[in-house]
């Protein structure tokens, strides 16, 4: 365990403070991500701020699994950025009841 000097740590919790933390069930995710493609094609960028998330978590927790179960695919790049859509099928899984049980693997 790491102590800080008592002048550090007031300003890393000062700094610390705009931050909160948010605590989701796995799979989650995913299901927004499904969500917000269900309304329209977006790119990882558009889905990262309209879920609070880095491009990158996007892409890796979601965009690529979702890919593997079929549920989403690529679409066209427009502005250099590339566009996710829902499939079909996961159109269907969203008005599945146990969807969230769904997402909650990798497969």
């Amino acid at each position: 365990m790491v102590s800080l000097h008592p002048q550090k740590l007031e300003s890393f919790e000062r700094g610390m403070k705009g931050f909160k933390i948010e605590q989701s069930r796995k799979g989650e995710g995913r299901f927004l991500v499904l969500q917000k493609l269900a309304e329209g094609p977006k790119s990882r960028q558009e889905l990262g701020k309209m879920l609070n998330r880095s491009p990158a978590t996007i892409k890796t927790e979601a965009l690529y699994i979702l890919e593997k179960q079929k549920l989403v695919e690529r679409g066209e790049i427009k502005n250099k950025a590339r566009l996710w859509k829902i499939t079909k099928r996961g159109l269907k899984s969203l008005q599945s009841k146990n969807i969230l049980e769904k997402l909650r693997t990798r497969n």
